[in-house]
Order: C-alpha cells, then structure tokens, then sequence
C-alpha cells in the first residue's frame, strides 16, 4: 500500500509540474534537440575535459547502455527522445574560452576581491552565457537544418553548458544547476534587442554542469546529473529539503528529483 501511495504521489506531483509550470509545450512533445556548449575560462586556455568527445556523446545519446537519451526513453515508455548535437572539430570538443579568469565567477573573499558579490549571481552568470552563446551563433557551429524549436514558442527547447573544473560548493554560480536568462528580458517577458540567439532563436531557459579537472572529480557531470537537471527543463521541482528537515527523506533514491 505504501508504495503505491508513493507511486501515485510521484504521478500527480509530474502531472502538476508539466501542466502548471509550462503547460502544452516541452514537456508534451515527443522529440527535442538539446544543444551543448562547453565553456572555460581566460587563465584556461589549455584546458581538456576530462574525457573526449565520445565519452560524453555516449553519456548524452547512446542507446546501449545508460545517457541521458535512454532514461527519457525508458521512463517516458518510448514516447520522448532527447538528442543531444555537440559541436566538434574534426572529432574534438569546441570550447568557447570566456574573457575573464576562473575566480572572477567564484564566490568573493578576502583573498578573492574579484568574486561573484552577493546578488551578484545573475549578472555575471547570464553575461557569461550570453557571450558563450553569441560565439557559438557567429561560428556557425550548430547546422542550419537542426530544429531548435520543436514547440514554436520563439525559444531553443534546451541548452547545456558544460562548465570546466570544479564546483565552489551548492547554489554557488560554479555548481549543476537549471536557471532562465530572464536577465534579457523586459516586464512583459519580451526579449531584449541584444538577447542571445542561435540561428534566429532565442535562448532561454538552459542547464548548467561542471566537467571537473579530472576523472576522479566526485561532482563531475553524469547521466544522473542530467537527467535530473533535465526533468527541472521539463517542469518537475525538486522534491529534496533545502533548508528544513534536512533529516526527512520522503522520496530518496526512489526520486530522481530527491536524490
């Protein structure tokens, strides 16, 4: 009986989630194309991830083992196929290397002046995307062919930024995340003049993971990551404690959302 409480709560917080939060569009398509950009910083030129480009088209795209295409595919029971295009060149991955250092988008100390401020988060963040995304639309890296835009709602259906090295801790700007670019947006929702875009397209809404320095790095992005920051694209909330009752687990590994 407990269990199929909980399963019954699992569906009706989806439902609720996918038709509340953004209604008849993503969440109810059955195919979208998720666009991937890895990014560095100025004092990280020479910077690789940690593994190479197939590594991370499997985790994205496979279909014979465990990426972010399969689990939709599976927990969706076939109805919706997430592919993911990553820009290379000539079989390596194409950063866009940013104008500022690392620590400029690190949390502010005495030892860091140049930090993230408080409330400081947004600007620097939705800059930095911004400049990675004009690069990526004035390089002609992504085909002209691929729809960005399955729901027609005037903005690419996702984005993941694939962030070098390491996280600063949780809710800091250097940690996996899914946030809004409402920061070139008006009151009544409309893009900015300046908004980013890609082939004509707004960015908008997007995902954010850390790559780490290595492979033994504990919060580097995986499929689990994915999925999760991915559910938050399509509507679902987290369903963890952020600041009460830290102690009470009501879904836990059972919820991907929790765990």
């Amino acid at each position: 009986m407990k269990k199929l409480i909980l399963t019954i709560t699992l569906l009706l917080l989806t439902f609720v989630s996918f038709n509340v939060v953004l209604g008849d569009t993503l969440a109810q398509e059955t195919q979208f194309n998720n666009i991937t950009i890895f990014i560095r910083f100025n004092d990280e030129t020479d910077y690789e991830a940690p593994y190479d480009y197939s590594y991370y088209d499997d985790m994205f795209n496979a279909t014979d083992q465990p990426s972010l295409k399969n689990y939709y595919l599976e927990v969706s029971y076939g109805t919706l196929t997430i592919d993911s295009f990553i820009p290379t060149n000539y079989g390596n991955i194409i950063f866009y290397t940013d104008t500022y250092d690392r620590e400029y988008f690190e949390p502010y100390s005495e030892l860091n002046p140049d930090g993230v401020p408080e409330n400081g988060q947004a600007e620097r963040e939705h800059n930095l995307i911004k400049r990675a995304l004009d690069y990526v639309d004035e390089s002609n890296i992504i085909p002209d062919e691929l729809n960005l835009d399955v729901n027609n709602d005037g903005e690419i259906d996702s984005v993941t930024f694939m962030i070098s090295g390491e996280d600063n801790g949780w809710n800091s700007l250097l940690w996996p995340h899914k946030w809004e670019l409402y920061s070139f947006t008006n009151y009544n929702g409309d893009f900015d003049v300046d908004a980013p875009m890609i082939n004509g397209v707004y960015a908008y809404r997007y995902t954010w993971e850390l790559l780490g320095n290595s492979q033994s790095y504990e919060n580097q992005v995986d499929v689990g990551v994915l999925a999760h920051e991915t559910f938050h694209l399509l509507g679902a909330p987290d369903l963890y404690h952020y600041y009460k009752y830290l102690d009470v687990t009501p879904v836990g590994y059972w919820g991907l959302m929790e765990n």
